[in-house]
């Protein structure tokens, strides 16, 4: 079975109304949003969270799978938190990272991605994790009993 997923971690997005952090204060004070969503004890929870919990969870959980997890990130992004994430990408050849430019805020589509990572007509299935969520191991088994073409 194929699986595609993707976590956006802590993009800098101040005019989305999809985050609380955004919502609350990103378009009215840019500054303080960006002070807010990349100060160190934010990041740092969420990027312990993410590298050394979810990923290696991700890692068990593919077994038997074919597994592409896009996770697109902010060129704002501390430097410090983007070579974890290169780190990572290099250590799970699984994971594909995503860098968002002042130029390019915007990402592939999913649907790009599959047709980039998976053969052609393959059924695949897309799930999105945040950067502080966790997946059981058997996720991608109990979900794959309800993938077909349908």
């Amino acid at each position: 079975m194929y699986f595609l997923g993707h976590t956006r971690f802590s993009l800098f997005e101040p005019e989305s109304s999809s985050w609380r952090l955004s919502r609350a204060i990103g378009a009215s004070d840019t500054d303080k949003y960006l002070e807010e969503l990349y100060s160190h004890e934010r990041l740092n929870d969420r990027a312990q969270i993410f590298i050394e919990y979810a990923l290696p969870l991700l890692e068990k959980a593919r077994k038997g799978n074919h597994l592409v997890h896009v996770v697109s990130y902010s060129e704002e992004l501390p430097e410090e938190y983007q070579l974890k994430l290169e780190e990572a990408s290099r250590r799970y050849d699984w994971l594909v990272l995503d860098k968002r430019t002042a130029k390019r805020r915007k990402g592939k589509s999913l649907e790009k991605w599959a047709l980039e990572n998976f053969p052609t007509g393959a059924v695949y299935a897309e799930y999105r994790l945040d950067d502080d969520d966790l997946l059981a191991v058997d996720f991608f088994n109990s979900l794959g009993k309800y993938c077909n073409e349908n």
